[in-house]
């Protein structure tokens, strides 16, 4: 009952498909094109119809892969989760199972036809895979090519791995490959669980609704933000504000809440955060 994946043209460029929200610059875009890739934007949406949240709250709170759960309900995120589904349930790409998604800040590292031919020899070994992601923690700058390259493998997703502000190893969706066969199922998670599409991810794979494979090295990283163009409208003025409260029994989650919480395309808002649950030497 498994897909075999068998591709005689090699020469076939991989296609990126990468989330954009208004004011974003594909970041690395001179680095895809220079490596061999085609990358093309997506632009992410407010309408947020497509999801039903059809996971109930209190099965949520019963797992250790959703500490900061409630997150999932605010409209930046609702909004990147019906955006990523889209992304997957796109008709022009449904004959290209090699198709990279990802986000606006992706940079890859390894070039094209390397990466397509281990794709290839990945998925003809493990066609169970629903989903593999093409880096293995947060990075903000690049590793050396020739050392990715050297090791390029994927292993089994370990749902529910210890995080620390030093290793991340969940964070974020800025690269990922999803089999055409799959991509349903994939956006299915999306549309029906209310938390950040990693920690969805995360949790389905904890379940055994999704196979996942990792790269065992980042293939790619996030390049830091070098501008933004959001128009500011009348309503959108510098004194508005958002206040976010962070709920915090972990100290070691700090950091990552509030890098999350801090990633979110505010606009023009001033944001700051309080935090409860600490003592006061924390």
């Amino acid at each position: 009952g498994f897909q075999y994946y068998t591709f005689k043209v090699m020469n076939t460029p991989l296609h990126c498909l990468l989330l954009q929200t208004p004011g974003e610059l594909l970041e690395g875009e001179k680095d895809f094109l220079r490596l061999g890739y085609a990358v093309e934007a997506f632009p992410s949406r407010q309408d947020a119809s497509c999801l039903n949240d059809a996971e109930p709250e209190e099965l949520l709170l019963l797992h250790a892969y959703a500490p900061g759960w409630r997150h999932g309900d605010l409209p930046e995120v609702r909004s990147r989760r019906a955006s990523l589904a889209r992304m997957l349930a796109d008709l022009r790409w449904q004959k290209e199972d090699f198709l990279i998604f990802g986000e606006s800040d992706a940079v890859p590292l390894v070039e094209a036809a390397t990466l397509r031919a281990a794709l290839e020899k990945e998925l003809n070994a493990h066609p169970e895979t629903h989903l593999l992601r093409l880096f293995h923690h947060k990075v903000h700058s690049p590793n050396d090519p020739r050392k990715v390259v050297a090791s390029l493998r994927f292993s089994a997703f370990q749902p529910g791995r210890e995080r620390s502000k030093a290793s991340l190893y969940v964070s974020g969706l800025h690269a990922f490959v999803v089999p055409s066969v799959h991509r349903k199922k994939v956006a299915d998670v999306f549309c029906h669980t209310p938390l950040p599409p990693d920690r969805a991810l995360e949790l389905a794979a904890a379940r055994g609704t999704l196979n996942i494979r990792i790269a065992e090295s980042n293939l790619f990283y996030q390049k830091p933000r070098t501008q933004r163009t959001q128009a500011v409208s009348e309503s959108d003025t510098p004194e508005s504000s958002i206040a976010i409260c962070l709920v915090v029994r972990h100290l070691e989650n700090l950091d990552r809440l509030l890098s999350l919480f801090m990633a979110q395309p505010y606009g023009n808002y001033h944001v700051f955060a309080a935090v409860k649950g600490m003592t006061a030497d924390n």
